[in-house]
């Protein structure tokens, strides 16, 4: 009997270690590539900082700020982001909800909100 707890011990935390190696890595990221018809943007990054364990900030340089918190079952993270105040042209008060994973050196961020749907490449 102990050795089937020590088996499912092992054998949950092997799942919890696998489950978050694909966290984010914090830093600034290089947007590669746009799919929507929100256009081409050679020049935006965006700066990925972690102020808790499982929660990300997103922070774009054309002005978006966001939030998202890891999913350990999906391997995601799931969130959200809106212009800053007075930004954001014909999305300014738009509030786009995301998804990101990571997968070696690159993020994939798909955004949804009432007005565009999009996703984005972004690498280091």
């Amino acid at each position: 009997m102990n050795f089937l707890k020590l088996m499912l011990f092992i054998g949950i935390f092997i799942f919890s270690v696998n489950a978050s190696a694909k966290q984010i890595p914090v830093g600034i990221w290089n947007q590669t590539s746009v799919s929507s018809n929100a256009g081409d943007c050679s020049t935006c990054k965006v700066d990925i900082t972690k102020p808790t364990p499982h929660i990300i900030q997103l922070i774009g340089n054309n002005g978006w700020v966001g939030y998202a918190y890891y999913n350990q079952s999906s391997d995601s993270y799931k969130g959200a982001f809106e212009w800053k105040h007075k930004q954001g042209g014909t999305y300014k008060n738009t509030i786009f909800l995301i998804d990101l994973t990571y997968e070696g050196h690159t993020i994939t961020m798909q955004a949804r909100s009432n007005k565009l749907n999009f996703n984005v490449t972004y690498r280091k």
